[in-house]
């Protein structure tokens, strides 16, 4: 969605990319709006379920091409810790 590059590095589409922020809007309160759970998902707010992953780096931060290098270090649903990278390791 944002970088709109091939696995063999071409660009694919360019003019339909779209920001980071718009991807991750798109992949939250979209998905949950599809379908039709907005009401209760799709953002980290007061009485919403806390499902979320926390990554290696800011997604923000970073430049759109470094996303796919990003790595999952922990994982929470429900408000309870599921997958904590550190906890797994040696």
């Amino acid at each position: 969605m944002v970088n709109r590059i091939t696995s063999g590095g071409r660009p694919f589409g360019a003019h339909e990319r779209i920001t980071v922020e718009e991807a991750l809007t798109a992949s939250t309160y979209g998905s949950a709006y599809a379908v039709n759970t907005e009401r209760d998902r799709g953002r980290i707010q007061v009485g919403q379920p806390a499902n979320f992953v926390a990554l290696s780096d800011g997604i923000l931060a970073i430049a759109p091409t470094g996303i796919r290098d990003l790595r999952v270090t922990a994982t929470v649903i429900g408000g309870e810790i599921v997958y904590e990278k550190s906890k797994v390791q040696a």
